[in-house]
């Protein structure tokens, strides 16, 4: 009786583990028909902006222009349909709501209106990234894109990380011209040829402003044993609601027991 019952359970599991399985692969499929339409309402947008000498530089690009692996899950900010408005017409809507007049000061904060461009997309150019690093000797990793010359790929310096150590990055950048709209990090990290980490984060919407602005991301760990150490190469792209790349930034770390 006891076998089978236990056969009668087993049955019973396998059915359930097969239930799963095609649970999450309607999901799955779900998910991606939901990225495809709104990766094709990206692609479908006549975007258009000044190749400025930042943008020349940071490779500044449309989403449609990028590996879609590389970019985030779209379906997650971007309101299908959803008009743009520009700064000119967020600062004169709704004058008579005290709450909206407040939370609009709050978000365009210092904007001149000389530094507004109507119909010109935002430009973000970033400064420089921080990494922080904890007990490292030396300080935190610094990634100066403002004084690298005409392209953020031409010093790909190899920096190293210790195995179980937490790191942050802290994020230095302008935005000009117009409000940029849920703008996201993505972080595509590959070991030889495979891909073994995707993350993506939001920083936020943000107005243009006479300063730099900063972002703190997550903390994170580096992983640790004898397979987790070694050379590893990252692509961080910064893109935003509208479907612009900002920037693209090849990079390279090793994993080590230590520091050194």
């Amino acid at each position: 009786m006891k076998e089978s019952k236990k056969g009668a359970e087993s049955v019973e599991d396998q059915r359930v583990i097969e239930e799963l399985k095609k649970l999450d692969t309607i999901t799955k499929t779900q998910q991606q028909t939901n990225d495809d339409i709104v990766l094709n309402h990206l692609r479908s947008m006549d975007l258009r902006f000044q190749n400025t000498e930042v943008r020349k530089r940071q490779h500044t690009c449309l989403a449609k222009d990028v590996p879609v692996d590389q970019l985030p899950n779209f379906s997650q900010s971007v309101t299908l349909g959803s008009l743009r408005l520009g700064l000119k017409a967020i600062l004169e809507m709704d004058k008579e709501d005290k709450s909206l007049e407040r939370y609009k000061k709050s978000l365009l904060g210092e904007s001149e209106q000389s530094d507004i461009r109507e119909g010109e997309p935002p430009e973000v150019e970033f400064v420089k990234i921080e990494i922080i690093t904890p007990g490292r000797p030396g300080g935190n990793i610094i990634l100066d894109f403002e004084n690298l010359g005409k392209d953020v790929d031409k010093k790909r310096d190899v920096y190293i990380l210790k195995e179980n150590s937490v790191t942050q990055m802290k994020i230095h950048f302008r935005v000009r011209y117009n409000i940029v709209r849920a703008l996201k990090m993505v972080n595509n990290v590959y070991r030889l040829t495979f891909k073994v980490d995707k993350t993506e984060e939001m920083l936020g919407t943000f107005a243009p402003v006479n300063k730099v602005q900063i972002v703190e991301t997550t903390r994170e760990e580096t992983p640790e044993g004898f397979f987790a150490r070694g050379t590893y190469y990252g692509k961080v792209i910064f893109v935003d609601a509208d479907g612009i790349v900002h920037m693209q930034y090849d990079y390279s770390f090793e994993i080590k027991e230590d520091w050194t």
